[in-house]
């Protein structure tokens, strides 16, 4: 499995996306020590990529 891992912040929060399958994956986010696990597929996780980056902006 393909996994990256991104800290957020002072370090405390995190999110890390792991590659399930080739349409699959699980993202796990940690903000203020609460973890949130979610599985999403593709093209799910690219809609999320397109939200952040506009978010960002």
């Amino acid at each position: 499995m393909k996994s990256i891992n991104m800290q957020l912040g002072d370090g405390n929060d995190s999110v890390e996306i792991t590659q399930v399958d080739d349409d699959l994956f699980e993202v796990r986010l940690v903000v203020d020590g609460k973890v949130s696990v979610h599985l999403l597929k593709r093209r799910e996780l690219e809609t999320l990529e397109y939200m952040i980056t506009i978010g960002d902006n």
